[in-house]
């Protein structure tokens, strides 16, 4: 290894150039393994849904010993098995938990926390950190991130391709924060903006060494969720194109506050289109009584909703990858994860929904939902009020503490929730959107246990008609159209697509019960007014028509 780095250096003394850092690979988008990647159970036989993997490095297994590093062991031969299985790949080191012992024994802080229970409610013994502000630490942690950043540069073109980014976890796993609960030593405690200092430390220590020192630099990414104004800027202003971790938009629908998250997503890609995101979902799906007594149908919706925070890896357990029953949101991400760029993309969509907003004073007015005393996002009767408003169509609500409360204790609830605070309001959509949903159809929830009916809308007695928009961009390079409508099969009403005063042909529902997709083509026309409709689901006759998904394809 020291001749691999000694070659190194002499590039850069005969002033070799490093390449700029290139764009996120859209193509590379899509599902992903999590956590730690084992080939026999996550591969292109047992999984095919998988496009790539997650590489979770442990400093304890990296480095046994102070300057004795694993890397061909722990990290190559990783990599030489994600290229047989032609997988790209998105790697870290986790520094806690699993910090080798030697780094204690030098004389770094074991700062012991009032940690009791992970994230998934679990017992757990891991309850102590390093003290990150220690120098002896950082200079450890420093010299270990230095010789990857070596390791790295010097690898085979084939494998070095296989590398999407590199993120930083500065803390405890992949998360914003140093430790997971609270020192009980007060003098270890940190302050948010000690914190802040120390990451942005980090991240100028990842560019000088995954960047400015590289050969063949690599895409950065940090995790989001505990972002600053002043940690913002500076990746703003240091770091070009780089990737965020989206926690709250992977790990399932109905999460508290991701309408701001969601906004501000939409004001970072508005100024640099080439940020890109990566959220998990975890072990929840086996623990929590809202999701495990039907897990395909909520990866679906989860997926879909992803999709609507713009999320593009989402990262799956590998033994939730194996079973086939949740390969369609599995493979309806991946068709549209790449789906980035309206003027480059082929396809969109929109699933119809409603999200419930408790927050929203204008739909559900205080005086009306609720017990009219203290703060509304607490007022539990508020909750039960507002679904008890839309209870005929489906509407449930089984834990409205849970809802009431932040985005994990979201996903702790121990039942069905379909209110809660500042959720998404409306579809999940990408390109495709519905005008006046409210107001032109009839929203439903579980409408049969099919991973569709979880959400629908209707023509309900709105006037019989839905109508809907196209991103202007991505309709502005279609020769044709292909509309493909999923929608339920029941009772003997007639249905049709009008595009530019034109109806197309006539479906008719049999009576099946059963999902059903319907498609159209049509030669799209130039909308002189950019504020109508591009197309209409239209009711013919009969009584009512249920609708889960609208697709749009360029062809």
């Amino acid at each position: 290894m020291l001749k691999k780095i000694l070659s190194g250096l002499m590039f850069f003394c005969l002033g070799l150039q490093a390449e700029p850092t290139k764009p996120f690979n859209e193509q590379a988008a899509g599902i992903y393994s999590w956590a730690n990647w084992k080939p026999h159970k996550a591969n292109r036989e047992l999984t095919p849904d998988l496009r790539g993997v997650a590489v979770i490095l442990g400093w304890k297994k990296l480095e046994p010993r102070d300057g004795e590093y694993k890397f061909d062991e722990q990290f190559g031969e990783l990599l030489k098995k994600a290229h047989a299985n032609d997988y790209y790949v998105h790697i870290m080191i986790w520094v806690a938990p699993g910090t080798p012992e030697w780094v204690y024994e030098i004389g770094v802080p074991k700062v012991f926390t009032d940690r009791k229970v992970n994230a998934l409610g679990h017992a757990t013994n891991q309850n102590y950190f390093p003290y990150y502000f220690d120098a002896l630490y950082q200079k450890r942690y420093f010299k270990l991130l230095s010789a990857w950043g070596e390791y790295i540069d010097q690898l085979p073109d084939h494998l070095h391709k296989r590398i999407l980014f590199v993120q930083s976890c500065e803390g405890s796993t992949g998360d914003g924060w140093g430790y997971k609960g609270k020192p009980l030593d007060k003098k270890y405690a940190v302050s948010r903006e000690q914190w802040d200092d120390f990451r942005i430390m980090v991240w100028g220590k990842m560019k000088q060494i995954f960047q400015e020192k590289s050969r063949r630099p690599l895409l950065i990414a940090v995790n989001s969720d505990a972002n600053t104004s002043k940690s913002d800027q500076w990746l703003k202003n240091n770091l070009g194109d780089f990737g965020l971790k989206m926690g709250m938009s992977s790990h399932g629908y109905h999460v508290s506050d991701n309408q701001q998250r969601y906004d501000l997503w939409q004001e970072k890609r508005a100024v640099n289109p080439n940020l890109f995101s990566r959220g998990e979902m975890d072990g929840e799906l086996y623990t929590m009584n809202w999701s495990k007594h039907d897990i395909p149908t909520v990866l679906y919706w989860s997926g879909l909703f992803s999709l609507h925070m713009n999320l593009d890896i989402w990262n799956i357990p590998q033994n939730v990858l194996q079973d086939s029953k949740n390969s369609p949101a599995f493979q309806f991400f991946n068709e549209y994860a790449p789906m980035r760029n309206p003027q480059k993309s082929t396809k969109g969509f929109c699933a119809l929904r409603k999200g419930l907003d408790a927050a929203n004073i204008q739909e559900f007015p205080q005086q009306s939902y609720g017990s009219g005393k203290g703060a509304m996002r607490v007022d539990l009767k508020r909750y039960k009020d507002i679904v008890k408003k839309y209870a005929a169509y489906g509407a449930q609500m089984e834990d409205p503490k849970a809802a009431s409360l932040g985005g994990m204790a979201n996903r702790n609830r121990k039942g069905i929730n379909d209110a809660g605070w500042k959720i998404m309001p409306g579809n999940y959509e990408r390109f495709v959107y519905q005008l006046d949903a409210d107001e032109t159809s009839q929203p439903w929830w579980s409408v049969d246990e099919s991973i569709y009916g979880r959400f629908a809308r209707s023509f309900g007695d709105k006037g019989g008609k839905m109508f809907f928009k196209i991103n202007e961009q991505f309709a502005k390079s279609a020769k044709k159209m292909k509309l493909t409508i999923t929608y339920l099969d029941k009772g003997q009403a007639q249905w049709t697509v009008n595009q530019a005063g034109k109806d197309l042909q006539t479906i008719r529902c049999r009576n099946s019960g059963e999902w059903k997709k319907a498609e159209f083509t049509y030669i799209p026309k130039a909308n002189e007014n950019q504020d109508e409709h591009d197309f209409i689901i239209k009711k013919i006759s009969g009584v009512d028509v249920t609708f889960h998904l609208i697709e749009v394809e360029k062809i």
